[in-house]
């Protein structure tokens, strides 16, 4: 299955040269312009944190940085050069740091959610051990020629730009408009922040709800909220700031960095390069005419950053999967199907969504195994899976999979078609998508989501599949095809989550980024291969390739000066809040213990005192009904009230006693029956915003 002939020696003999280049497994060594890498993201994100938080540089927030680079480097140089999954594939600075982050932060995130202490410590402990296991094997290790760094760093000084750039939102967060602070995220940027402050919290303590002080945290992908919680812990940057020059950035920096890894480990680091330019300077489909921002890739990875770092860690694990399955290397296979386990704490519905054909793609594409047994590899995968599913199926706690298409008429005429602007691409699916039988508005609605959400990318694919059809692995041709095919599936064959986990549309919908990604990346890696066959021209492509890259950034950048998270016809960007509430959480978070509960009197329903105070509340009346802990909900607002209608002091105390609420805060006009003397004493008062401590 390799779809090699004689016309592909240009590509196989590009693909040999780049396997030459690859050090074995063992040989470490660290280049100078590694470390210059380590410093610019450690400068880069301090400074994004910095301008997010509203303050001015900070050498503990930037000392904080470089440590935490500097240990993701460090162990993802050990891992990539000592690990046998890695052979074959060029140790380069995004290799390693993706890697290091993914191990790193997954072993963090397992310290938080198995409730051990010292989630600091910790920290500190394997970045000390990994930097000191590094120069002691550096020292021992002949060094070996190493892989062609140019591309692999102007892919990392891209990705940090063009995070920049997109991330403009989140960076630069808020306009203050006189009474009125302007936040410019999208108002989940709230719940991400609330996570980052409790998770930056944890000496041991079980994981508890952001909405429920001391109430146990119910399942969610919290993996990516812990480096953005260490740098808040250690940088002493605040909460708001780590969710805005952390989370959403970063998530944009290793995608970038991801795309260049999975790209590379097939044609090399120029096609790797190109890739990343592809995926973050080109227009998504929602730009390139198809028009649904509903389907925007940028869009919905800005307001779900959990979605970077799953598409990351989920483009490594593929990274894994294809070379062993080229190679025949069961250690590559398990590794791969370990990172893709992984997606699960980074990103749950892309998980779910891409399990299967992770699990199953080894079966079809295997190099060297008998048809027979070919067949009952798959067979017998497939039979575990439905198995697994089936299984998880008995708990409420994982979502109904259920391939019906009873989701698929409702899906596509009340939630995608509303999203779609009028124009050429509408007039033309829409009456297909409203009448017919079921069956042909199944086939219909299958290609409007692909067209929709992967746009140009998807007629791009197969007319390069065709020229490259004789220079190409057909494991590596046919791959995205499969990709993309698996979410339209999905997105037209799946029944709607009835059982309250989240939207009822989330598996059907948030996959399409990981098809765009596979889409994007490999139409741009194919591009770079093709025009770089010819060898006499391969210097002047090159240097064309760097010229157009830096010509694209002003694409990002007038995108994020737009608002990546800003969504026509939706107004849940650019939330406003009352500049004096913004002084008053600002108050609190440097007077109020870290595990004091602070309460908002009305229930602080878009969890903007909890997020930007970094305190705990005693209970949240969330903007959107959620199922968990409704009862806890309503028990706790019902005790609020009571404190809220007590008219002694001594019955106040003894309320605020019951209920743990150390700090309570009234918005203007409030006027409970508190005794005179106390409602005349607040501890910090702004514009009628008053802060009282109750103990």
């Amino acid at each position: 299955m390799t779809g090699a002939g004689p016309q592909g020696a240009t590509a196989a003999a590009l693909a040999r040269a780049a396997e030459a280049r690859v050090p074995p497994p063992g040989a470490a060594s660290v280049p100078w312009t590694d470390l210059a890498c380590v410093v610019a993201c450690a400068g880069f994100v301090s400074a994004w944190c910095a301008s997010a938080a509203g303050a001015g540089p900070s050498a503990r927030l930037f000392v904080a940085a470089l440590g935490a680079f500097g240990t993701f480097y460090a162990v993802g140089t050990l891992a990539w050069t000592s690990s046998a999954a890695s052979e074959g594939i060029a140790p380069s600075f995004p290799a390693r740091l993706l890697a290091g982050f993914t191990v790193v932060n997954t072993a963090l995130f397992v310290v938080a959610a198995a409730h051990l202490p010292a989630l600091r410590g910790t920290a500190l402990t394997i970045g000390a051990g990994a930097t000191a296991a590094l120069a002691w094997i550096c020292r021992r290790t002949a060094r070996a020629a190493p892989p062609e760094r140019l591309p692999a760093l102007l892919a990392t000084g891209f990705s940090l730009v063009a995070a920049t750039l997109l991330a403009q939102d989140t960076i630069r967060p808020t306009e203050v408009a006189g009474a009125t602070t302007v936040f410019r995220p999208w108002v989940d940027a709230f719940f991400h922040v609330a996570q980052i402050a409790r998770i930056g919290e944890v000496h041991g303590g079980a994981m508890e709800d952001v909405m429920l002080a001391g109430f146990p945290a119910r399942l969610y992908h919290y993996a990516p909220y812990v480096t953005p919680a260490l740098l808040k812990a250690i940088g002493g940057v605040s909460a708001y700031g780590a969710y805005g020059g952390a989370l959403v950035p970063l998530g944009v920096l290793l995608t970038g960095l991801a795309a260049y890894v999975l790209v590379a480990s097939w044609w090399g680091p120029w096609p790797g390069f190109a890739a990343t330019v592809a995926l973050l300077a080109l227009p998504d489909a929602a730009a390139q005419g198809a028009r649904n921002s509903y389907l925007s890739y940028h869009w919905l990875q800005g307001v779900g950053p959990a979605g970077l770092y799953g598409v990351a860690l989920l483009a490594l694990a593929w990274t894994l999967v294809l070379r062993g399955c080229a190679h025949r290397s069961a250690v590559q296979l398990l590794a791969g199907w370990s990172l893709g386990a992984c997606t699960l704490a980074y990103k749950a519905q892309l998980f779910v969504a891409a399990s299967l054909l992770l699990w199953i793609y080894p079966a079809l594409a295997m190099r060297g195994v008998r048809p027979l047994r070919r067949a009952a590899w798959l067979v017998g995968s497939l039979v575990a899976y439905l198995g697994a599913v089936r299984v998880a199926g008995r708990s409420a706690s994982f979502p109904v999979m259920r391939l019906d298409g009873s989701a698929a008429a409702p899906f596509l005429r009340e939630t995608l078609l509303p999203n779609q602007a009028p124009g050429a691409f509408r007039a033309f699916f829409e009456p297909h998508l409203m009448a017919g039988s079921q069956r042909a508005m199944l086939a219909w609605g299958a290609v409007y989501v692909v067209g929709a959400a992967i746009g140009l990318f998807a007629v791009a694919y197969p007319l390069l599949v065709g020229h490259l059809r004789r220079r190409v692995e057909a494991r590596v041709l046919a791959w995205p095809a499969l990709v993309i095919a698996s979410f339209a599936v999905a997105a037209v064959g799946l029944a709607f989550d009835d059982r309250g986990i989240g939207t009822r549309d989330e598996l059907l919908h948030r996959p399409f980024v990981w098809a765009y990604f596979v889409a994007a990346t490999w139409v741009g890696g194919a591009v770079a291969l093709a025009v770089l066959s010819n060898r006499r021209r391969a210097c002047v492509v090159k240097a064309l390739l760097v010229a157009a890259s830096a010509l694209l950034l002003v694409v990002p950048a007038a995108r994020g000066a737009r608002g990546v998270q800003a969504k026509p016809g939706w107004s849940l960007a650019r939330v406003e809040v009352p500049t004096a509430l913004v002084r008053v959480a600002d108050w609190l978070r440097t007077h109020a213990a870290p595990d004091d509960v602070v309460q908002d009197a009305h229930g602080d329903p878009r969890l903007a005192l909890a997020a930007l105070s970094d305190r705990r509340p005693f209970v949240v009346r969330f903007w959107m009904r959620v199922r968990y802990g409704q009862e806890e909900i309503a028990t706790r607002s019902a005790e609020l009230d009571s404190l809220l209608r007590a008219s002694s002091e001594e019955e106040l105390r003894a309320l605020a006693v019951r209920t743990r609420i150390r700090w309570i805060v009234l918005h203007p006009g409030d006027a409970p029956p508190w005794p005179p003397a106390f409602v005349a004493r607040p501890a910090f008062e702004s514009s009628g915003f008053r802060a009282y401590r109750l103990d």
